[in-house]
This record gives structure tokens, C-alpha cells and sequence, in this order.
């Protein structure tokens, strides 16, 4: 799970959501705004067009968070990042969403 330091706050969600940078990959969509106050933040959006039950998205979703957490010390400073899993990405192992992850991340250039 994500910790509360570094959840996106609804308020926040919107901004990124209306201003931020797409980087589109086969499995996720990433929104990124950068921000001057130095916080890393994230948001996982899981809709029922990519997975059908409740267990399927929340999984995605608790996948998802542990690959960002592990990413995040890597991650530049002054980010709040949004991602939204595609169909196709609840059948997928911890391993190939951290790189699915990793990837979108280094594509945008907000990780080292």
C-alpha cells in the first residue's frame, strides 16, 4: 500500500489529471506534473474495463503500489504520478508490473 506521504490527494489527482504529461505503455497510461515543493506522489487508477472483479483490480492496484514504493527512492523529487492499468494487466506477475512500471518511468525521465 501506498503510505500517506506519498498518496495523491484528491485535490492534487485532479491538477495532474487536467495538466500532466502521458506516457503510454501496453499495460499502463502514467500521467506525471512536476511540482516545485519536492514530494513524490502517486495514484493507481484500476477500472472495471480492466478487470472485472473487485479481487482481479484491487490486486492490480496492490501490485502496482508495491512496485512504485520499491521504485520511489529512485524516483526525482517533485513528481506527483498517476497510473492507470489497461486491460491485460490483471493477469500479469509482480515482476512484469515493476517493470512495466519502471519503464513508463525512465520513458518520461523522472527516474535515475
Amino acid at each position: 500500500m501506498i503510505s500517506r506521504t506519498h498518496r495523491l490527494p484528491r485535490e492534487l489527482f485532479n491538477k495532474a489529471f487536467k495538466e500532466g504529461r502521458r506516457v503510454s505503455g501496453p499495460l499502463f497510461m502514467m500521467q506525471s506534473l512536476p511540482v516545485s515543493d519536492g514530494s513524490v506522489r502517486f495514484a493507481t487508477v484500476v477500472s472495471k474495463k480492466t478487470a472485472k472483479t473487485a479481487v482481479a483490480r484491487n490486486r492490480v492496484r496492490r501490485r502496482t503500489s508495491a512496485a512504485l514504493m520499491a521504485l520511489s527512492p529512485s524516483i526525482d523529487k517533485g513528481n506527483h504520478v498517476i497510473f492507470y492499468a489497461k486491460p491485460g494487466s490483471s493477469i500479469l506477475s509482480q515482476a512484469e508490473i515493476k517493470a512495466a512500471v519502471s519503464d513508463l518511468l525512465l520513458r518520461a525521465r523522472i527516474m535515475r
